[in-house]
């Protein structure tokens, strides 16, 4: 074997090993790393890949066998999986999708270099005739990160346990990884042209099949677990209600009782002549009044989390103005609304808590029918705070509306002017 024979059956394998598993790793590079030096965990990697490098380095440049093909490479996948899940703090099943999404944009990256290289006009046209395999790698690498990495990691779908990835791993196993060896054996064998096209087309096609698999199989994971916790949060939300119900109407009866035996012992103690007894009785009976008519709107879920809202921003120096219809909001379940109601009155709560000017912490929360709509108004200030702050807050915001208002086609809007927020919701009454 001569030199430049022995520097390529070295080079050519690990540069082949660098194509698989630069894609793996850009998509698992999101994840957070495992608490070890960055040195432990490349030699951690090196280790676990370096059988099937020594493996291809000594049978570089041999004719394909099918059956060497697939163990090898299958075992290049499933030990990329295993340094993915040893370099980073992840589970077992992101380490497949890793592993076979990372593989399977190389091996869409490898069809379209041979589909390429086997077109008649391409090879007509010397500008493209000339273009070096590696730059069809990088244009198709780009186009994965563009389109499916970039996605991936704006969804966070990376860090989604998802068990369907291990029928995804078997598939790339089986499907990429075979098809490949099928087309490089019928290449050698001198199979039509077209033919060979035709199947190169085919893999490429399930490449992106599987690659969108993965990404809907995560999507669906995801929301599984979210419509999960939805679900956990109604129901815990459902039971606080009940309780604030009871206890605000405990209270309620419990301040009317005082009333009452406070008047009936002035009575007994022949008290009510006297003008200041008078004046504490009818201010007493005044404020329970005020009470009772902030919180009665219609709608027994509203009444309870205003009077909730109510109490807790009287604890905070705040106060809140509410003037609700409270029929308008029939066709929400007592739950729904203590969900939506509640959530976007914390959120204007926590915001005009930040305010130091006493006169500024009011909120105004406004409930009316307009034509077939129902609109909730909740206004208040905030203090100054940084545009990623208010982004955060928009992303909460977003997280509530989409419980309550997409279920009931709704909509949610958010702007700000000055030093003034405001939320406005707006939901069909039919």
């Amino acid at each position: 074997m001569s030199g430049t024979a022995g520097a390529m059956g070295v080079i050519g394998p690990l540069w082949l090993m660098l194509q698989i598993e630069f894609p793996i790793f850009l998509l698992a590079d999101a994840l957070p790393t495992r608490k070890t030096p960055f040195l432990v965990r490349v030699l951690l990697v090196v280790a676990l890949l370096s059988p099937v490098a020594l493996h291809l380095i000594a049978f570089w440049g041999e004719e394909v066998d099918a059956a060497d093909y697939l163990l090898t490479f299958g075992a290049l996948l499933l030990l990329s999986a295993a340094s993915v899940w040893a370099v980073f703090s992840t589970s077992i099943w992101t380490a497949f999708f890793c592993s076979s999404a990372g593989y399977t944009a190389q091996g869409f990256a490898t069809g379209v270099q041979q589909i390429l290289r086997s077109t008649t006009w391409y090879a007509h046209l010397p500008y493209l005739a000339g273009m070096p395999d590696d730059l069809v790698l990088l244009a198709v690498y780009i186009g994965f990160y563009l389109l499916f990495v970039r996605k991936v990691r704006k969804s966070r779908l990376e860090l989604v346990a998802d068990r369907r990835m291990l029928p995804a791993f078997g598939m790339c196993i089986l499907a990429v990884i075979g098809l490949d060896v099928l087309l490089k054996q019928l290449g050698s064998q001198g199979i039509a042209t077209s033919t060979v096209l035709a199947l190169r087309c085919v893999h490429l096609a399930f490449c992106a099949f599987l690659l969108a698999f993965e990404y809907r199989s995560l999507v669906g994971s995801r929301l599984e677990i979210e419509a999960a916790v939805d679900r956990h949060i109604l129901e815990e939300r459902s039971r606080q209600y009940e309780e604030s119900r009871l206890s605000i109407e405990a209270v309620n009866r419990r301040m009317h009782d005082i009333v009452r035996s406070t008047t009936e012992a002035a009575r007994q103690m022949g008290a009510l002549d006297n003008p200041q007894v008078n004046e504490l009785l009818v201010q007493m009976v005044s404020e329970v009044n005020h009470y009772d008519a902030i919180i009665h709107t219609g709608n027994e879920a509203l009444d309870t989390v205003l009077t909730e809202k109510s109490l807790v921003c009287e604890s905070n120096g705040m106060s809140l103005s509410p003037i609700a219809d409270g029929e308008a909001l029939a066709n929400l379940g007592p739950a729904e609304i203590y969900v939506l109601v509640g959530g976007v009155l914390d959120l204007m709560i926590g915001q005009v808590r930040r305010v130091s000017d006493p006169s500024r912490r009011d909120i105004s929360f406004i409930v009316r029918r307009r034509e077939s709509m129902v609109t909730i108004t909740v206004q208040g200030y905030e203090a100054k705070r940084e545009e990623d702050e208010k982004g955060e807050a928009h992303r909460e915001l977003d997280r509530l509306a989409r419980r309550v208002v997409d279920a009931h086609r709704g909509s949610v809007s958010s702007s700000a002017e000055g030093d003034t927020q405001l939320i406005v919701i707006s939901l069909p009454t039919d």
